[in-house]
């Protein structure tokens, strides 16, 4: 499933929440911040990938323990109070580097 996912799939979940769960922790509240396409990481022709790379940048105020995980990232849908489940996902912990310090910030890249 995670090879079908591309950038325009987050775009429209810009500043919404979404729930990264490993078997660890309970549901995480994360929003999705930015979406930023990264071509130049685009992995050779010869591997018949069709998808840009893109990074998902997401923000939490309840993170502050997470480091990098894999877990389960379940997005908000069309429907009221349903989510579409991406397993397997890796996201990793970056620097608050000038932002709020009060909340913790994460990436998930796709190539």
């Amino acid at each position: 499933m995670l090879g079908n996912v591309c950038a325009e799939d987050f775009l429209p979940l810009l500043g919404k929440v979404c729930y990264f769960q490993t078997e660890q922790l309970a549901p995480v509240a994360m929003r999705v911040d930015a979406v930023t396409m990264r071509p130049k990481t685009k992995l050779p022709s010869y591997l018949n990938i069709k998808r840009l790379p893109f990074m998902v940048e997401l923000s939490s105020a309840t993170a502050s323990n997470l480091a990098d995980a894999t877990g389960t990232l379940a997005l908000p849908t069309e429907e009221p109070d349903a989510y579409k489940q991406l397993h397997s996902v890796w996201i990793g912990r970056v620097a608050s580097l000038g932002r709020d310090p009060s909340l913790a910030y994460f990436q998930l890249l796709f190539s």
